[in-house]
């Protein structure tokens, strides 16, 4: 009997003190693979998560899942590469570090699909880092530029997001 009390006092509590909501995004990417030589296109991405923050703190954790598909291609000793997808879990950590900006670091696991000329590699599911800045334009509408590193790949980029 104690222990349920503690458990329904424990979530009306964290329930009071925490805010959740959904967001969205889309970011342009410059994707570089120094695996099968030194290439180099645009991916395009969307990303879909939940923002977690507590009303006195100015640190949120958002989990994110992100989809992508290559833009354009590149050519490597005759062979033309391009991704036909991108997909990744963020674990997102957001700190505000003044009014209407902010820095992020998002650990991550991405899977990439490299179409090499006729034939497609994927890769296993690799460990990440990101790292960001972003401005709050409105309170529901963020720019960001953002850097990520994963093993073979990495990417620069920009995007907007949406928070409802």
């Amino acid at each position: 009997m104690m222990k349920k009390a503690l458990f329904v006092l424990f979530t009306v509590f964290a329930a009071s003190s925490a805010n959740a909501q959904w967001l969205a995004g889309v970011n342009y990417l410059s994707y570089e693979d120094d695996t099968f030589g030194d290439i180099s296109f645009g991916v395009m991405t969307g990303t879909i998560g939940y923002e977690y923050s507590q009303e006195t703190s100015n640190i949120t954790i958002t989990p994110e899942f992100r989809l992508g598909t290559g833009v354009g291609e590149d050519t490597y000793l005759g062979v033309d590469f391009s991704l036909s997808m991108m997909y990744s879990f963020n674990l997102r950590a957001t700190w505000e570090i003044a009014p209407n900006a902010y820095l992020y670091v998002a650990p991550n696991f991405t899977k990439v699909h490299l179409d090499i000329g006729a034939l497609e590699e994927e890769s296993d599911f690799d460990f990440g880092y990101g790292l960001g800045v972003g401005y709050a334009i409105r309170d529901n509408f963020k720019i960001e530029l953002t850097m990520e590193g994963f093993e073979g790949g990495d990417t620069t980029g920009f995007g907007v997001r949406y928070e409802f």
